[in-house]
């Protein structure tokens, strides 16, 4: 049997290269084209996080030190949020904030303050309802 060679020129050479052709492929161009565009927002969106992660993690490497706390430990610290208001300072959880408002949760309550003035506009009592003793009927 006689060797195949594909060595530039060759006749074999020539037919492989002639088969890769787009315009002989089974798939339209207008097909690998949108496929091209969609990869390319995918890498757009995703491409960030490559810097964001270990920016991130860098970054609290960098603060541990300067908080007195083990590296392996600074993403188990608690934030507290305090904001002075009409009713005096409240530190706790923030939940949500908007340009407009500042949802911060003190203990079981949660208050809704306003972002230019620091008012409390509302507050929220969260609890669980109570069970009672004898089991509502059934439906």
């Amino acid at each position: 049997m006689p060797a195949v060679s594909l060595e530039v020129g060759s006749p074999l050479h020539a037919s492989f290269w002639s088969g890769l052709r787009l315009e002989k492929a089974p798939v339209s161009r207008d097909t690998l084209l949108s496929w091209a565009i969609a990869m390319a927002f995918v890498v757009a969106l995703y491409a960030p996080l490559t810097a964001y992660l270990p920016g991130k993690e860098s970054a609290f490497r960098d603060l541990a030190p300067a908080l007195q706390v083990e590296s392996s430990k600074i993403k188990k610290l608690e934030k507290v949020v305090e904001i002075p208001t009409n009713e005096g300072p409240l530190k706790g959880d923030l939940v949500l904030a908007t340009p407009d408002y500042v949802f911060l949760r003190v203990g079981t309550t949660l208050y809704k303050i306003t972002a230019d003035t620091n008012l409390v506009v509302r507050k929220i009592f969260l609890s669980l309802p109570v069970e009672s003793s004898q089991s509502a009927p059934p439906r």
